[in-house]
């Protein structure tokens, strides 16, 4: 009897032992497999601009999202995009926390001093350099005062013919200043840092960014290849991002085409001694990746395949269209009358069908910015022998 209850106390504990660990079992299958596929589905994903950074997604991407798909894109320059990591040439859908800093942010018109025949303060330029990730100092203690008042004077020289171009097409009076903040990552780690810390999820090769819920520029400090600061791509990336914050003022949430061709057209103030004549053949094919011709205006502004492509035509295409816009007479020129829009709405985003009738409402666009281009960029050798012939001598 003794005996048989040994047994039966053996086979008892056996048995405990066996649910136990099988519960054991599920419990640790649990607290790995769930999680992972729970922050697969629920993951919170903000696609981000190369330039301007409005970290929000489109309906449909959200939807894929939701779904579990997760396509892998490969462009013609080498970067993957997916639904973490989208194309940067996104649509512009703001949040209602996007609207409401665009609402609520304080606008402080320019004022006209009649006796000085100048204007008030237009903007607010700060520029600090940051390293080991997290520490500012002024650009004076980084290397020296010089230095530091060459990249001042330089861009607030081109940031006053930005706000003098303005003045020219919308008046003063519809016009406000701008605070311009801009932080200068001293090396990648630091830059990524930023990046991570400001959460725009984006190739980190990107030389700038501007963050609008920041209302601040990212810079990464470039350097040659002997280690030296490259002084020219600081003060270029640095010009353009500076013309984002400006814009960001003037016109709110503006389409990435108008955002972006507008920020190359003030830069290449600095870039070229002739600005107006847009860009010889040979810079025009290393902007745009050897396009033969800008992209056709419907490619630029509606989202389709090409996207995937060449994000450098799309740059190069919508310079070269505020470019050619831009040499139209003021009195019916569209370019004016979509910026006068958006100024008079800045915190919404004006209907894409309305821009496309705006721009091209003889059905002529793509025909005039073609003629235009070869007439530049084809022929600039001529064009600029006609420029040099013009200038008096001495």
């Amino acid at each position: 009897m003794i005996k048989l209850l040994g047994i039966l106390l053996v086979v008892a504990l056996v048995v405990v032992q066996a649910v136990l660990f099988w519960l054991e079992s599920r419990e640790e299958s649990s607290t790995v497999v769930l999680p992972a596929t729970t922050s697969k589905a629920t993951q919170a994903v903000e696609p981000h601009d190369i330039e301007i950074v409005v970290p929000h997604i489109n309906v449909e991407q959200k939807s894929e999202e939701a779904q579990g798909h997760s396509t892998t894109q490969w462009s013609s320059d080498g970067e993957v995009y997916t639904q973490s990591a989208p194309h940067p040439w996104l649509e512009v859908t703001p949040s209602k926390a996007d609207l409401e800093l665009c609402r609520t942010l304080e606008r402080l018109p320019i004022v006209y001093d009649e006796k000085t025949e100048h204007f008030s303060d237009l903007y607010q330029l700060d520029i600090k350099l940051v390293y080991s990730r997290r520490y500012t100092m002024p650009l004076s203690e980084f290397v020296n005062q010089r230095f530091e008042k060459k990249i001042y004077e330089t861009v607030s020289t081109h940031l006053d013919k930005v706000y003098r171009q303005y003045i020219d097409w919308l008046g003063y009076e519809k016009l406000y200043q701008s605070k311009i903040d801009i932080l200068i990552a001293y090396d990648l780690e630091t830059y990524e840092a930023l990046l991570d810390k400001y959460h725009a999820s984006m190739p980190s090769n990107i030389p700038g960014v501007y963050l609008p819920l920041e209302h601040i520029a990212l810079v990464h400090l470039p350097r040659t290849y002997e280690g030296y600061i490259d002084t020219n791509s600081l003060l270029r990336t640095t010009i353009h991002e500076s013309v984002h914050a400006v814009n960001f003022v003037q016109f709110g949430y503006m389409h990435r085409w108008a955002q972006e061709g507008l920020a190359q057209y003030f830069a290449h103030f600095y870039e070229s001694e002739n600005p107006e004549l847009f860009l010889d053949k040979a810079t025009w094919d290393a902007r745009s990746n050897y396009l033969g011709a800008p992209l056709l205006f419907d490619d630029v502004i509606n989202t389709n395949e090409m996207w995937r492509d060449n994000r450098h035509a799309l740059y190069a295409s919508a310079f070269a269209f505020i470019q050619y816009l831009s040499t139209l007479p003021k009195a019916d020129n569209p370019l004016l009358r979509i910026l006068k829009f958006e100024n008079e709405q800045p915190c919404s985003v004006v209907n894409k069908a309305w821009t496309s009738g705006a721009l091209d409402f003889d059905g002529m666009f793509n025909n005039n910015v073609l003629t235009w281009f070869e007439y530049l960029v084809l022929d600039h050798e001529a064009r600029l022998l006609e420029k040099q012939s013009e200038r008096p001598t001495k």
